[in-house]
């Protein structure tokens, strides 16, 4: 079940209390390194300086912050901790206390807990824009890559097929380097996204080596889809594309990283509008 954490005096505009870090708040942070704890909160966890700094200027729930004494002693990190205590409280532990709540080895000395913001597909379709879809991409930096992606580039959104990492996992979130927080992001099942796209006029294509060159394809709105880092798209959604598009590589090079031909790939049907 979801618990109601209460907003913050700080989230309703007042100055934000520093009360210690519970027993609770520390289960909580650390179950939310799990995706079905996630799923069950709808909370997600924030780590690092950047991400920070995106999350406390950005319209999401900020639930609580902690910062380890490390954090303060630069002139950008406590800026980074003023920000975070005028959204929610702010819990200050050691250094040692925070390398043991976060995901990463080096969490830079801070994370934050905030909601797990409520999109829909309808949402993503009815915003002006192209659509990355992630099929069946599994790693967590390559998902926060494509994130970052379609920030860049005004893409109406980012839908993710079944098979894909959660877009909430702390390395994704932390990856996308708060572009998480700029467009909607969106789990959908291939039949919902196809009804979706025929509605909006959206054309499906899939990123495939032995697909048309890019260059050559008729550009409308497109839903760019992007597949898993060794198998490519799923037999299914292949079927289910109105085309194959591939990036022209005159040099040896096979292939590319799925967020480096993404990017190309969404770069060139951007420009071409």
């Amino acid at each position: 079940m979801t618990r109601n954490f209460p907003l913050s005096e700080g989230a309703r505009g007042g100055p934000a209390r520093r009360p210690n870090l519970t027993k609770a708040e520390s289960r909580l942070v650390m179950s939310l390194h799990r995706r079905k704890a996630r799923e069950t909160e709808r909370l997600f966890l924030a780590e690092g300086v950047r991400v920070a700094e995106e999350l406390a200027a950005s319209t999401i729930d900020l639930v609580f912050s902690v910062v380890s004494t490390a954090l303060e002693d630069t002139p950008r990190g406590r800026t980074v901790a003023d920000a975070l205590g005028r959204r929610a409280p702010v819990h200050r532990v050691t250094d040692a206390a925070l390398k043991q709540l976060a995901a990463t080895d080096t969490p830079q000395g801070v994370l934050a807990v905030a909601r797990i913001p409520e999109s829909s597909l309808e949402e993503v379709v009815a915003r002006p824009g192209h659509v990355l879809v992630g099929d069946a991409v599994q790693d967590p930096g390559n998902l926060g890559t494509l994130v970052r992606i379609a920030d860049a580039f005004a893409a109406s959104g980012v839908v993710l097929l079944p098979g894909t990492v959660d877009a909430w996992n702390p390395k994704v979130v932390r990856a996308s380097a708060g572009s998480s927080f700029h467009l909607p992001i969106v789990e959908s099942s291939l039949d919902a996204l196809l009804e979706s796209c025929r509605q909006a006029g959206i054309r499906m294509v899939g990123a495939d080596a032995s697909g048309v060159a890019i260059n050559t394809v008729e550009i409308g709105r497109t839903a760019l889809v992007v597949g898993n880092e060794g198998a490519g798209l799923t037999p299914a959604t292949r079927d289910a594309l109105a085309q194959t598009v591939s990036i022209v590589m005159p040099g040896n090079a096979e292939s590319l990283n799925v967020g480096v031909a993404a990017g190309i790939l969404f770069y060139l049907i951007t420009v071409r509008e």
